[in-house]
């Protein structure tokens, strides 16, 4: 049905021996190529946790809007992605979104999930709408749980999902994906968006920090990793839609209008000061320990001076206006 660009259907699914419904989205001139329109194939970006993605669609009060945030990117840019949504498990969600069991929790279920989305899953979306094959036309974005297994399905299967976004990931699961992420070489992976909130659990951020730096130590840039921490984020639907749109258009950003981050800090050697760069609430300057050395306000002016005595691997914290963390290693 022309008119309709959200629908879903229940697939079996092998390699987890159960049923599972998927959500499609398809951008508004999908089918104007049947009008004479060109033909136009499409990114396709797959997201976990279906029940929660879309609005008055999915019947569930907290929801991403995605639906939303993408027609109002394809008015704005002309561009435009198939979303293909996959359902949770409900109670076996927690085995299916991690790769190795929990001492608690159990599960290890992950492995059979990425191979559904791999083998059985993508070649049917493929096969069935016109889509860009290519790994980076291929994106992941999960949150949570779905986070976790995003990540791992960068690390191992970035040849076939070049593009991925971790929203608040749990990474609190298994030390497992901290090995994994410093033993895989930086050119598997296209690129890696890790969004995390302030106001989400008390090891949120500084675990999606520690996966962060293990990537960075192992050779992954700035080309390649994107790091967004906000002061008012939460473990919530809202947060996490958001932010749909600036991780899609860091992804994409050979496609759509790029997002200009501008340096907020730079280390003046010379005078041994760390000058910010744009407006902030609050900057602290934290060593190897994680303790605050030395804070500065918006008021205080935009110059921190370095001790002689601070020397070594340190890390910025910048509360920026717009809620935005902004963290910067630094070699003082």
């Amino acid at each position: 049905n022309p008119s309709v660009r959200i629908w879903q259907s229940a697939m079996w699914v092998p390699q987890l021996n159960r049923h599972r419904r998927i959500w499609v989205y398809v951008p508004p001139d999908y089918d104007q190529s049947s009008l004479g329109y060109p033909v136009r194939r499409s990114p396709v970006v797959y997201m976990h946790d279906a029940q929660n993605l879309f609005g008055r669609e999915s019947g569930q009060p907290a929801n991403w809007g995605v639906a939303d945030t993408l027609d109002q990117r394809f008015a704005r840019t002309n561009w435009g992605c198939i979303v293909i949504g996959i359902e949770h498990g409900s109670p076996t969600r927690l085995a299916e979104y991690s790769v190795v069991p929990n001492l608690t929790h159990g599960g290890g279920e992950g492995g059979a999930y990425l191979a559904f989305l791999t083998e059985t899953l993508k070649p049917l979306v493929d096969a069935t709408f016109r889509t860009r094959l290519e790994a980076d036309q291929t994106a992941m974005i999960g949150s949570s749980m779905g986070g976790l297994i995003s990540v791992y399905a960068a690390l191992r299967r970035g040849n076939v999902f070049g593009k991925v976004a971790a929203f608040s990931p749990s990474l609190w699961w298994s030390d497992d994906v901290y090995a994994l992420a410093a033993a895989t070489p930086y050119n598997f992976v296209h690129k890696l968006v890790l969004l995390a909130g302030a106001q989400d659990s008390a090891e949120m951020l500084p675990d999606v920090l520690a996966m962060y730096y293990t990537l960075i130590d192992n050779g992954y840039f700035d080309q390649k990793i994107h790091l967004d921490f906000y002061q008012d984020g939460t473990h919530s639907e809202w947060f996490w839609g958001r932010e749909l749109e600036r991780a899609l258009r860091w992804l994409f950003n050979d496609e759509l209008p790029t997002m200009t981050d501008e340096p907020f800090a730079v280390f003046d050697e010379t005078r041994r000061e760390i000058q910010l760069l744009q407006p902030f609430v609050t900057a602290n300057l934290l060593n190897g320990y994680g303790k605050i050395v030395c804070q500065l306000r918006g008021s205080d002016g935009d110059r921190m001076v370095i001790k002689p005595h601070w020397r070594g691997l340190f890390t910025l914290q910048c509360l920026l206006p717009n809620q935005r963390i902004e963290l910067k290693k630094m070699m003082l």
